[in-house]
Protein backbone atom coordinates (compact mmCIF):
# COMPACT_ATOMS: atom_id res chain seq x y z
CA UNK A 1 0.00 0.00 0.00
CA UNK A 2 1.23 3.23 -0.55
CA UNK A 3 -0.19 6.51 1.16
CA UNK A 4 -0.58 9.42 -0.85
CA UNK A 5 -0.31 13.15 0.10
CA UNK A 6 -2.16 15.80 -0.20
CA UNK A 7 0.49 17.46 -2.19
CA UNK A 8 -0.16 14.59 -5.29
CA UNK A 9 -3.23 14.58 -4.56
CA UNK A 10 -4.48 18.44 -5.49
CA UNK A 11 -2.80 17.97 -9.08
CA UNK A 12 -4.60 14.98 -9.66
CA UNK A 13 -7.85 16.12 -8.48
CA UNK A 14 -7.52 19.41 -10.60
CA UNK A 15 -5.80 17.33 -14.02
CA UNK A 16 -3.17 18.60 -13.73
CA UNK A 17 -0.15 17.01 -15.29
CA UNK A 18 3.09 16.72 -12.88
CA UNK A 19 5.50 13.54 -12.44
CA UNK A 20 3.94 13.00 -8.93
CA UNK A 21 0.47 13.33 -9.88
CA UNK A 22 0.97 11.50 -13.27
CA UNK A 23 2.61 8.47 -11.48
CA UNK A 24 -0.42 8.61 -8.79
CA UNK A 25 -2.60 7.92 -12.32
CA UNK A 26 -0.62 5.09 -13.68
CA UNK A 27 -0.78 3.42 -9.62
CA UNK A 28 -4.56 3.96 -9.95
CA UNK A 29 -4.29 2.78 -13.78
CA UNK A 30 -2.46 -0.16 -12.31
CA UNK A 31 -4.78 -1.28 -9.53
CA UNK A 32 -1.77 -0.72 -7.28
CA UNK A 33 -3.61 0.22 -3.72
CA UNK A 34 -3.08 3.68 -2.59
CA UNK A 35 -4.43 4.78 0.29
CA UNK A 36 -4.97 8.31 2.16
CA UNK A 37 -5.67 9.65 5.66
CA UNK A 38 -8.32 11.63 7.50
CA UNK A 39 -6.06 14.49 7.90
CA UNK A 40 -5.56 14.16 4.30
CA UNK A 41 -8.86 14.77 3.28
CA UNK A 42 -8.90 17.43 5.30
CA UNK A 43 -6.53 18.93 3.89
CA UNK A 44 -8.22 18.85 0.15
CA UNK A 45 -11.68 19.53 1.31
CA UNK A 46 -10.52 22.73 3.34
CA UNK A 47 -8.92 23.83 -0.25
CA UNK A 48 -12.23 23.52 -1.54
CA UNK A 49 -15.01 26.40 -1.92
CA UNK A 50 -18.45 24.59 0.04
CA UNK A 51 -21.31 23.54 -1.44
CA UNK A 52 -21.90 21.13 -4.07
CA UNK A 53 -18.14 20.93 -5.29
CA UNK A 54 -17.32 20.06 -1.37
CA UNK A 55 -19.46 17.51 -1.09
CA UNK A 56 -18.50 15.77 -4.71
CA UNK A 57 -15.08 15.63 -3.06
CA UNK A 58 -16.07 14.54 0.20
CA UNK A 59 -17.97 11.38 -1.49
CA UNK A 60 -15.51 10.88 -4.12
CA UNK A 61 -12.87 10.76 -1.45
CA UNK A 62 -14.86 8.41 1.13
CA UNK A 63 -14.51 5.68 -1.75
CA UNK A 64 -10.69 5.63 -1.34
CA UNK A 65 -8.91 3.28 1.28
CA UNK A 66 -8.22 5.13 4.73
CA UNK A 67 -5.86 4.32 6.93
CA UNK A 68 -5.86 6.01 10.37
CA UNK A 69 -3.37 6.48 13.26
CA UNK A 70 -3.57 3.11 15.29
CA UNK A 71 -3.06 5.17 18.96
CA UNK A 72 -3.17 8.87 18.30
CA UNK A 73 -1.71 9.76 21.48
CA UNK A 74 1.33 7.71 20.77
CA UNK A 75 1.44 9.17 16.97
CA UNK A 76 1.06 12.64 18.63
CA UNK A 77 3.84 12.14 21.12
CA UNK A 78 5.96 10.65 17.60
CA UNK A 79 5.00 13.08 15.50
CA UNK A 80 6.36 15.58 17.51
CA UNK A 81 9.53 13.75 18.28
CA UNK A 82 10.21 13.26 14.67
CA UNK A 83 9.23 17.42 14.53
CA UNK A 84 12.22 18.11 17.15
CA UNK A 85 14.47 15.60 15.73
CA UNK A 86 14.09 17.06 12.37
CA UNK A 87 14.89 20.70 13.79
CA UNK A 88 17.69 19.78 16.00
CA UNK A 89 19.32 18.15 12.21
CA UNK A 90 18.36 21.73 10.73
CA UNK A 91 14.93 21.08 9.07
CA UNK A 92 11.79 23.49 10.44
CA UNK A 93 8.92 21.22 8.76
CA UNK A 94 5.95 23.86 7.65
CA UNK A 95 3.27 21.65 8.78
CA UNK A 96 3.00 19.52 11.82
CA UNK A 97 0.06 17.43 10.08
CA UNK A 98 3.18 16.51 7.61
CA UNK A 99 4.69 14.69 10.86
CA UNK A 100 1.32 13.43 11.70
CA UNK A 101 1.23 12.12 8.21
CA UNK A 102 4.79 10.60 8.42
CA UNK A 103 4.29 8.71 11.35
CA UNK A 104 1.19 6.83 9.80
CA UNK A 105 2.87 5.22 6.73
CA UNK A 106 5.76 4.50 9.40
CA UNK A 107 3.45 2.95 11.46
CA UNK A 108 1.75 1.08 8.62
CA UNK A 109 5.26 0.06 7.13
CA UNK A 110 3.47 2.15 3.48
CA UNK A 111 5.77 3.62 1.55
CA UNK A 112 4.27 8.02 1.16
CA UNK A 113 3.91 9.51 -1.93
CA UNK A 114 4.38 13.02 -2.01
CA UNK A 115 5.52 16.57 -3.73
CA UNK A 116 6.76 18.09 -0.93
CA UNK A 117 10.13 18.85 0.28
CA UNK A 118 9.38 18.65 4.16
CA UNK A 119 8.74 14.79 3.27
CA UNK A 120 12.26 14.25 1.80
CA UNK A 121 13.67 16.37 5.05
CA UNK A 122 11.36 13.92 7.40
CA UNK A 123 13.42 10.99 5.59
CA UNK A 124 16.65 12.28 5.45
CA UNK A 125 15.97 12.39 9.82
CA UNK A 126 13.64 9.32 10.09
CA UNK A 127 14.85 6.01 8.34
CA UNK A 128 11.88 4.65 9.30
CA UNK A 129 9.62 6.63 6.81
CA UNK A 130 9.99 5.22 3.09
CA UNK A 131 9.29 7.41 0.12
CA UNK A 132 7.87 5.83 -3.19
CA UNK A 133 9.78 7.37 -6.73
CA UNK A 134 8.04 5.12 -8.47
Amino acid sequence: MILVDTSVWIPYLRGSSTPRSDLLHRLLDEGVPVALTSLIAMELLQGVAHGAMAEKLAVYLSTQRRIESRDPWSTALEAARMYAACRAAGFTIRSTIDCWIARTAIEYDHMLLHDDRDFDHVAAVVPELRIYRG
